[in-house]
This record gives structure tokens, C-alpha cells and sequence, in this order.
């Protein structure tokens, strides 16, 4: 698994996505399935489509103003600020590592 795809399976589990139980790279939400699998059709690609990294970057924000961690986040705006996908991914990336490493 490259880079990319486990930076992907972090922000999918972060944004409340489940492995399914015995289809491998597969995750669900409710009744929606997508793959972890860069061939996938349905795959996330958080690092290519605001569509699906926006919701997220939303629910840090409220998960900063709520903790009061701007401090922490303050610099990770950047790309999102300048509509840069590669840069706001990577923000997200290190913020989630961050979030899950102090214990949420």
C-alpha cells in the first residue's frame, strides 16, 4: 500500500468510514461502499477531489473550535486558503495524525 492510499484510509476512518467485515480495501457508511483500492471506481480520492476532502476539512474546523486547538491547526489552512488540493491533503493528514496522537 503506497503513501498516498494509507494517507486516504486515514482521512476515511477519520471521516467516520468502517472497514467492511470481509471484503478487503472496502469501507461503508450507512448504505455507501468505496474502496481503498486506487483502481476502484468508488475509491476515495481525497487527494484529488474537494468534493470529498471539503466535509472533512469541515469537520476539523468544528473540532477546532471546539477544543480550541487553533493553535495546533493554525498553519494547515494554507492550501485550502489558495485552493490547493495537495497541500490542504497533506494538512488534513497531519492534523488527524495530531488529533489521534493527544487522545481526541
Amino acid at each position: 500500500m503506497n503513501q498516498k492510499t494509507i494517507d486516504n484510509k486515514l482521512i476515511a476512518e477519520f471521516d467516520g468510514w468502517t472497514p467492511h467485515p470481509t471484503l478487503k480495501e472496502v469501507y461503508i457508511k450507512g448504505d455507501i461502499i468505496m474502496s481503498i483500492n486506487p483502481l476502484a471506481i468508488s475509491r476515495f480520492n481525497y487527494d484529488n477531489d474537494w468534493n470529498l476532502l471539503m466535509p472533512v476539512v469541515d469537520k476539523i474546523n468544528r473540532i477546532v473550535d471546539i477544543h480550541d486547538a487553533g493553535s495546533a491547526f493554525g498553519s494547515y489552512g494554507i492550501g485550502i486558503r489558495y485552493n490547493q488540493i495537495k497541500p490542504a491533503h497533506k494538512a488534513v493528514v497531519e492534523f488527524i495524525n495530531w488529533y489521534n496522537k493527544k487522545g481526541k
